[in-house]
């Protein structure tokens, strides 16, 4: 078994091994018959795998309910293991691995900061339900994991570290949710209204899915899911239909990180519902609509500066992010989210300054951008105590983003003051602030985590903890820190995708490879090993000058390749200072005088004017005989480079989207609109009747006494609409006779209902919304309610 890394939509690694309790299992004998929870636990000792298993045991009959087989991987003995299965009662398989099987298998190495911070974070809950630490067992730094197998054998769901429950039994729950939607549609429907409906509420599902696993695949289908209404809708004219879809698609291709993308959906959007203004002449309904076109420009213009932020061209993304703000503020139902957009455009102003080193300016913009956000969350409180709207829990996640928005402000703070002081040469309080930057950004990484968006954070987590250790290097002459950085600064170039990003951090993991053997090199007495060392540090030099030049960093490269030769001048000194014949002497002297002249040229071509000053001064005292402290560690200086924040973009989170109309939105817009067709109709015809009248009564008038007035008929009453609504197609005659029922206080809990998002999926007991009366069974309201969303027909907030 080899090292691999998996991935969503690989195929699953199989194995044939031995349990503790249910003989041999065999994977790949198990894959085709249900779906499989592979737990990757620690050791039965460990407190936090202890935590895990009392959370599974918990759900355990959700999720054989469910369908799905659990597989529990532990490091722990025989005899602890069945200790454990006695009493706890474990009904599913525990089979045994070691760090170097099953683990490195799936991908399963070392424990991650975050995980360990998450662990520390439950450790107060961990207290509570009195567990403790027992026997020490495999290998204490084990990451645990858990992979859901799909019927096909693929990787459905995967997570590193703790076991999260709620997460798979919602990933096993939307599974067959879509699976029975699909038969649905397919089987049981025919108007053209409900198929667009039912394809609405699957293009939500996998959407739901994909958020929960983070399967760009399943993203695909909820994208194909929405073109397939687009196509329907705009074949029957269904203009409310169509622009609501193209909502959902901009939303999916935000997930997705197709900005520009996203943006042009959200302009096609706009231009179906000006379509439908042309249809409309109630006012409140034209009021309405030319809101939401408004607040779709907002949104085509903010998606346009994500585009441009993850370009790192931080200031044509602040003028769109200005230009939405200024329209969000005048749309009364929308205007918290202007106040929230408008920190985000001098966040864009502060990367900016960062990015150009002017790191005072810097300062002062995070600052700034901190106490904006500060002013967005009053915003959203505020805005989210008033019941007229639905949309809370959204709006609640919004606000937690803003704080962790604030948290990052404060972070890169610390990291631009750290970054002053290493300029200023105060190595010790520059990795004080390092340390404080790196504790900050690792709370904040934990947090976007939660939604996948975490990979720049752990970037700049990493970036962060190299430069505190070279700062402690340079302080205390350590080498081991050098060794350190150069470690991170190589895991940095895994995490880039960029292989530009990937250059620029291998030349900087080299150039720290340099700085530890420098640091040796001053300390080395002998010369035969200075020789070995001085060839050693020329190599690295020349590996990350290589790097920068191939990465396009072109100022990096030169000021390398510079420091390069400055180091063979000094190695001349050195030599020269020890060397006992006089002839020899002046010899290494003179070549040392030579190559600093020509490092100062070289220097100088590449811009660093400071740097040619200061060697054409150590060439003019080698000149005069003075003596020079040399020291190749003060020699080889890192370039600017070596700290820049290229590549380093604050994340993008996926709750930081646009409120897309709901379905419950999009049917009381088409009712309103027949409505008032239907009056201009009648009207209509009112008129043609009275004109009729009068001609009749005027011909009685010239024939006979008339006296009687002829009292106008009145129009006939509009007949009702055949068309059912939604909420009508749903739910079946004997659904509605129980729901009578019920409000005569009979005793429904002994009853069986249909959830809506299983559809043929019979629960005894359901959530039954107070608005619509549309059944849901108990956890896809918990479900939903995780992901924001509100009931799909009448868009009432679950108030369980």
């Amino acid at each position: 078994m080899g090292k691999k890394k998996i991935k969503i939509g690989d195929k699953a690694p199989t194995f044939k091994l031995d349990s503790f309790n249910s003989g041999i299992i065999d994977l790949a004998e198990l894959i085709g018959k249900q779906k499989i929870f592979l737990i990757f636990s620690r050791y039965f000792g460990c407190p936090g795998s202890q935590f895990d298993l009392k959370k599974l045991l918990n759900r355990y009959p959700e999720i054989e309910e469910e369908g799905g087989k659990i597989l529990f991987i532990t490091q722990s003995g025989e005899k602890i293991a069945n200790e454990f299965i006695e009493r706890e009662k474990i009904e599913f398989p525990v089979i045994p691995s070691s760090k170097d099987e099953l683990y490195k298998e799936y991908g399963l190495e070392m424990a991650s900061d975050e995980t360990w911070a998450e662990l520390q974070k439950n450790k107060k809950e961990i207290a509570k339900l009195g567990i403790k630490h027992l026997e020490y067992e495999g290998w204490e730094e084990q990451e645990p994991g858990q992979f859901l197998i799909d019927t096909d054998g693929s990787i459905a769901y995967k997570k590193k570290g703790w076991l999260d429950i709620n997460s798979y039994i919602e990933t096993l729950m939307f599974s067959v949710a879509i699976k029975a939607h699909k038969d649905y549609i397919e089987n049981e429907i025919e108007s053209p209204t409900e198929i667009i409906a039912a394809q609405i509420q699957l293009g939500f599902l996998y959407q739901a899915l994909g958020i929960l696993t983070g399967k760009i695949g399943t993203l695909e289908q909820a994208r194909e899911s929405f073109l397939v209404v687009v196509k329907e809708s705009n074949k029957k004219g269904f203009h409310f239909h169509s622009a609501a879809a193209y909502e959902y698609l901009a939303n999916v291709e935000n997930r997705l990180g197709n900005y520009m993308i996203s943006s042009k959906y959200y302009e096609e959007a706009r231009e179906t519902y000006k379509k439908s203004l042309q249809n409309i002449e109630l006012n409140t309904l034209k009021e309405k609509i030319t809101d939401k076109i408004e607040y779709l420009y907002a949104w085509n213009l903010i998606e346009k500066a994500k585009s441009y932020h993850i370009k790192e061209e931080y200031l044509q993304a602040k003028e769109y992010y200005t230009e939405a703000c200024v329209i969000l503020r005048n749309l009364p139902n929308y205007n918290y989210e202007a106040s929230y957009y408008y920190a985000w455009s001098f966040l864009e102003e502060a990367e900016n300054l960062s990015k150009e080193e002017k790191y005072d300016k810097a300062i002062k913009n995070y600052e700034n951008t901190k106490d904006l956000f500060k002013n967005s969350i009053m915003a959203i409180r505020s805005f989210r105590k008033n019941k007229k709207y639905s949309n809370r829990e959204v709006i609640k996640k919004l606000e937690e983003v803003a704080k962790s928005r604030m948290n990052y402000c404060s972070a890169r703070i610390k990291l631009e003051e750290a970054r002053v002081l290493g300029k200023q040469g105060e190595h010790s309080a520059a990795a004080e602030k390092f340390a404080t930057a790196t504790t900050q950004f690792r709370e904040v990484c934990i947090v976007f985590k939660k939604n996948r968006k975490h990979k720049e954070l752990k970037i700049l987590y990493y970036l962060c903890r190299a430069w505190e250790n070279i700062e402690l290097a340079k302080t205390h002459d350590d080498p081991d820190r050098f060794a350190k950085a150069a470690q991170l600064f190589t895991k940095v170039k895994k995490i880039f995708s960029e292989n530009k990003m990937k250059l620029l951090a291998s030349g900087n993991s080299a150039f720290c490879q340099a700085l530890k053997l420098s640091t040796i090199f001053d300390k080395e007495i002998n010369t035969k090993n200075k020789t070995e060392l001085y060839s050693k540090i020329q190599s690295m030099l020349r590996i990350a000058a290589s790097s920068y030049r191939k990465g396009g960093f072109e100022g990096g490269a030169d000021w390398t390749l510079a420091t390069s030769t400055y180091f063979d001048a000094t190695w001349y000194l050195i030599r020269a200072d020890k060397e006992m014949s006089l002839e020899k002497k002046n010899d290494f002297l003179k070549r040392g005088s030579e190559i600093f002249k020509s490092t100062a040229e070289l220097f100088g071509e590449a811009g660093y004017r400071n740097k040619e000053k200061e060697i054409i001064e150590k060439l003019n005292m080698v000149k005069k005989g003075e003596k020079i402290i040399i020291s190749a560690l003060n020699t080889i200086q890192e370039p600017s480079l070596f700290r820049s924040a290229l590549g380093i973009v604050t994340p993008l989170c996926p709750i930081e989207i646009s409120q897309p109309t709901r379905i419950s939105e999009v049917l009381q817009f088409k009712k309103k609109a027949i409505r008032v067709k239907r009056k201009r109709r009648f009207k209509a015809s009112g008129e043609k009747i009275r004109k009729s009248l009068k001609r009749v009564k005027s011909k009685f008038k010239k024939n006979i006494q008339y006296k009687e007035e002829i009292k106008p008929l009145k129009p006939r009453k509009a007949k009702k609409s055949t068309e059912k609504t939604l909420l009508e197609a749903e739910i079946s005659e004997e659904q509605r006779l129980i729901m009578k029922k019920m409000e005569s206080e009979i005793d429904f809990q002994e009853r069986k209902f249909t959830c809506i998002v299983h559809k043929g999926v019979i629960h005894s007991a359901v959530y039954i919304c107070p608005n619509c009366n549309t059944f849901y069974c108990l956890k896809c309201v918990s479900a939903l309610k995780k992901i924001g969303e509100n009931c799909w027909y009448c868009n009432f907030e679950f108030d369980i």
